[in-house]
């Protein structure tokens, strides 16, 4: 039965890759960035496309005409659907404004993002170590801005909270998420700086004004600029400027006895709206008529055909502040609205308009999410993936250039809690599973999109395999949070409360690889400044061969490695700095290294069992999967850009073979993951020594014992020698002894 759903699952998707590939017949083999293309000469700031986000606040995908809305029309709106690409399937990653956010920014899925729920915004703002998106367009030398609202942090302070503080040049901006519940607050934030505001002004207005001067600045003086439009509209209060309040009114007599009230952040004014449903109408003609201007702006200005613009909304349609998504038919065939993770909170009304680049017209039923923005842009600017990405790059969808690389799955958990809702979608299909707002937790709901986009008929009893891949993937794509990070507000408390899962081990390194690595000859005098120097990265099968390839290469090379076992990818992306400045067993600080020879994997595919207190407890049964593939993947490829700052010479070591019997890794793991290492390997023109192929050789006697990945010191001696052999063909040394 497994058999045939695997069979089943891999024609869908190559179905699935033709569909979306069918336009994208050109070869890979020596192709250039997008980035590259666009540049008259490389590397030319001038000619890079301009980039602006825009993102609707709690905005229905039936909202807008082009997605089917039949009361109101969206004129401009249209306009990037009709003159350029509709996504049907896109996502937003949460089904509230703060995680939607937070994943945007960062490019993480829910179950890795430290936003899962609404709460505190300063304690979910982002983290300063990460590289988030505006960081990766200032890295490609943009101009960067924010109008609208922020939703991750007090916008008037400063650290963490602050978007000058992520990469954004400039700003204009609600001071808070709460006080962004009313368009007429007491303030204005600008540039970190809160300014007073006379009262019944309608803020929206003047942080449009800001984002058009913004755009309009950049145009005229030729600067690549990415413009991020985080709207506060449709959301609840359903305040509108009082010319089209008063024509929808009219429009929509029937209303008039209806009140919506909403309120604010504290002290804030927030009036209560006569007629809200007018005041819905007004609001988004309001909007889509300041995307017009828009529009007309970039023709003005001659950038066009030169700028991207991407619209999404951070959620489903809401039912507050009078708000009625039922007249307004604002989620279409979709089952639920914001706070579900039903279609209908979390699918988008999503579309990109590139003239001239993208083909006017066209649709695209490709998967996809938020978190696959920051990816594309890195495609796009061909700027390095940052390290905590969980997207996918949607340049070949876009552009109908290149090959769209396949997911096998997208995600989403809310809020963050030990009963929370999650979902998942594998191409057609669908899966929920209810924790939150019900009294005790239900089983998996599997819902086919193709024949049921309303998910009203549950099929899960009909699909045991595929209903049993989804809780897998429930269980490995969600990464707990520590009780530090989880507290924010009600949501984040319920995390950091009885029910919250144990704060998983830290990495370190195995008393019997600090013996080893003690018993290492640490004579820093013994250092020839004549000879090149190499540095070895990697596990403890590296330990065990390291001495001896120190003593092969004496008088030859200066050899030696960090004082410790490296691990997984993640623990590199922590310490590389580290071992690469400081000093190690044979070799002081600040070395400048010739050649680096590293390997990374063997950690990466363990299953660690998550109530373990050490991080070496194996159990591929109980355990969770160290590092996914994606993820892997991702890590290697900052690694890699990394290493190379150093001007060395890069080899890397793939992984070593996973015996029958291991405890904790799977027979066949270490060729997938040494699979993608040496897709990763092929980008950068890195030697790869085939370390999996020589083990893959070894006899049971050169295992220090059956189901064990480690080597007796004969075992080690070859794997030594094969690493000597490495080092001195890029060094052009004589074949070491």
């Amino acid at each position: 039965m497994k058999l045939r759903l695997l069979c089943l699952l891999l024609i869908h998707s190559s179905i699935f890759a033709i569909h979306h590939s069918a336009a994208a017949a050109e070869s890979s083999q020596g192709k250039r960035s997008l980035a590259e293309q666009q540049r008259t000469t490389k590397g030319s700031a001038s000619s890079l496309p301009n980039v602006i986000y825009i993102l609707a606040d709690d905005l229905g995908y039936g909202d807008i005409s082009c997605f089917g809305q039949k009361k109101l029309k969206t004129p401009n709106i249209d306009r990037l659907a009709t003159e350029g690409i509709k996504l049907t399937d896109h996502y937003s990653a949460n089904t509230v404004c703060t995680p939607s956010r937070h994943s945007l920014m960062a490019g993480q899925h829910a179950g890795h993002c430290l936003a899962r729920g609404n709460g505190n915004e300063n304690t979910l703002a982002l983290r300063e170590e990460m590289t988030v998106l505006p960081e990766v367009f200032k890295a490609a030398g943009y101009t960067t801005g924010m109008y609208g609202k922020w939703g991750l942090g007090i916008t008037n302070d400063t650290g963490r909270p602050s978007p000058l503080s992520h990469g954004f040049d400039e700003f204009s901006a609600w001071k808070s998420q709460m006080i962004a519940h009313t368009y007429f607050p007491t303030s204005i934030v600008r540039n970190g700086k809160e300014e007073p505001l006379e009262k019944d002004i309608y803020i929206h207005d003047l942080i449009m004004n800001d984002a058009l001067a913004f755009v309009e600045k950049n145009a005229k003086a030729g600067k690549p600029f990415f413009c991020y439009i985080p709207t506060a509209v449709p959301h609840a209060a359903m305040h509108a400027p009082t010319a089209l309040h008063e024509k929808y009114r009219k429009i929509y007599p029937q209303f008039e006895n209806k009140i919506g009230k909403y309120g604010a952040g504290p002290g804030e004014p927030c009036p209560d709206v006569k007629n809200p449903i007018a005041g819905y109408a007004a609001m988004m003609e309001n909007f889509d008529n300041q995307i017009g201007q828009l529009l007309e702006l970039l023709e003005k200005t001659g950038q066009a055909k030169n700028t991207l613009i991407l619209f999404s909304s951070d959620n489903g349609s809401h039912l507050e502040g009078g708000h009625d998504p039922r007249f307004w038919d604002s989620n279409g065939p979709l089952r639920g609205h914001k706070r579900d993770l039903f279609e209908g909170g979390i699918r988008a009304p999503s579309m990109a308009r590139w003239p001239g680049t993208i083909k006017a017209g066209t649709s695209s039923a490709l998967p996809s999410a938020h978190y696959d923005i920051l990816a594309t842009v890195c495609d796009l600017l061909d700027q390095p993936v940052p390290a905590q990405n969980t997207g996918i790059s949607l340049l070949p969808t876009l552009t109908g250039k290149g090959e769209q690389q396949q997911r096998e799955y997208l995600y989403w958990e809310h809020p963050q809690s030990k009963n929370r809702d999650q979902a998942v979608r594998i191409g057609k299909w669908k899966g929920v599973k209810l924790g939150w707002k019900v009294k005790t937790p239900q089983k998996l709901q599997l819902f086919d999109l193709e024949k049921d986009i309303g998910e009203t008929k549950n099929i899960a009893a009909q699909h045991p395999d595929i209903v049993k891949r989804m809780e897998e993937i429930m269980v490995e794509a969600h990464q707990p949070l520590t009780a530090t990070q989880g507290k924010a507000g009600k949501e984040g408390k319920k995390a950091a409360g009885k029910g919250s899962k144990k704060k998983p081990a830290k990495f370190h390194t195995p008393q019997e690889d600090r013996q080893r690595l003690s018993k290492v000859k640490t004579d820093l005098s013994a250092h020839d400044p004549a000879l090149p120097n190499v540095l070895i990265l990697g596990d403890s099968i590296s330990i065990a061969y390291t001495p001896m390839v120190i003593e092969a290469l004496a008088g030859k090379a200066n050899v030696s490695r960090p004082k410790t076992n490296c691990g997984p990818t993640t623990n590199y992306l922590k310490a590389l700095d580290n071992w690469l400045t400081g000093p190690g067993v044979t070799h002081a600080a600040n070395t400048k290294w010739d050649i680096i020879h590293f390997n990374a994997g063997l950690h990466d595919l363990c299953y660690r069992n998550p109530d373990a207190k050490v991080y070496g407890k194996r159990d591929k049964v109980n355990g969770t999967l160290s590092v996914t593939l994606e993820d892997y993947e991702q890590n290697l490829e900052t690694i890699v850009q990394r290493l190379k700052k150093t001007g060395a010479t890069i080899i890397f070591a793939n992984t070593t073979v996973v015996p029958e019997g291991e405890a904790g890794r799977k027979v066949g793991d270490d060729l997938r993951y040494n699979e993608v290492a040496a897709k990763v390997m092929a980008r950068h023109g890195i030697a790869v020594n085939d370390l999996q192929a020589l083990t893959a050789t070894f006899p049971p006697k050169l295992f220090r014992k059956p189901g064990d990945v480690h080597y007796t010191e004969q075992g080690s001696q070859k794997l030594a020698d094969q690493v000597c052999s490495a080092i001195a063909k890029q060094l052009d040394l004589p074949k070491a002894e």
